[in-house]
């Protein structure tokens, strides 16, 4: 039953890992421009049979080579998780610092490793009078960090900021082909991965000022995910028991006899 017991584990650590991820999810229902993750299944066979892959590595989310190998099974795993990069529903606060990008587009945020691109416009003015995430981290123009030095802030529609009717640069947007070639990070942030395309300007995304978007986790359909995978753990879990169960007796049983 060796071989089983492999494919009936590798699928509850597959369920483990799916769990997870929707955790992270819903823990982030209500991060704006937050967005959800899937994961994507595979099935490997032994690897005299598939000696083409490279299955170490991390059992845990987030991380990169999530599979799990069990030499010479059968068996399931996360090969990947992708981020949904769809729009999620936009809420007015009417805060002239909170942006919203309506179509495909990301802002440019510099990090102390290097610029990175996010969907969370909420933003704010330091002591310095840097236009900056609620991390700290400069938003990006065109031209460089953007200083706010005034109160009556406008953004129009192309990214174009003024202040006290002067102008004060425009946001820098971005976008990349697709599949995007994008990573989290960690703080809603992207990184780019892989030798994708560069990012070029954004041409069909429309900013909206006093506008933030909200994460696009589904609470209920993530919940209804959750109960899934935890019936499928379950599962997993009786099958493993009865398995254990048989090996003990049969143990028994072959100790017993003469």
């Amino acid at each position: 039953m060796k071989d089983v017991m492999y494919t009936v584990a590798s699928g509850a650590i597959a369920s483990q890992l799916r769990l997870e991820i929707i955790s992270n999810n819903l823990a982030n229902m209500n991060t704006s421009g937050f967005k959800k993750d899937d994961a994507v299944f595979r099935s490997y066979m032994p690897r005299s049979y598939d000696n083409a892959e490279n299955l170490s590595g991390k059992t845990s989310y987030p991380g990169n080579n999530l599979p799990v190998y069990f030499p010479g099974n059968y068996h399931v795993a996360i090969s990947q998780v992708r981020s949904d990069f769809s729009t999620g529903p936009m809420k007015e606060t009417g805060n002239p610092l909170d942006v919203a990008l309506d179509g495909a587009g990301f802002f440019c945020i510099r990090t102390p490793s290097g610029i990175r691109y996010s969907r969370k416009g909420d933003f704010s003015v330091n002591s310095e009078g840097v236009l900056v995430t609620g991390d700290g981290f400069p938003v990006m123009g065109n031209g460089g960090e953007i200083r706010i030095n005034g109160t009556k802030i406008a953004i129009s529609g192309d990214g174009r900021i003024s202040v006290d009717e002067e102008p004060a640069g425009a946001l820098k947007i971005v976008d990349f082909p697709r599949p995007y070639p994008l990573a989290k990070v960690g703080n809603n942030l992207f990184k780019e991965v892989g030798n994708g395309a560069a990012p070029k300007r954004a041409d069909k995304v429309k900013v909206r000022q006093g506008v933030i978007e909200l994460s696009n986790v589904e609470p209920v359909k993530m919940i209804t995910d959750m109960i899934s995978v935890l019936r499928s753990y379950e599962s997993y879990q009786k099958i493993m028991q009865i398995d254990d169960s048989l090996t003990l007796k049969t143990v028994n049983e072959v100790g017993g006899v003469g």
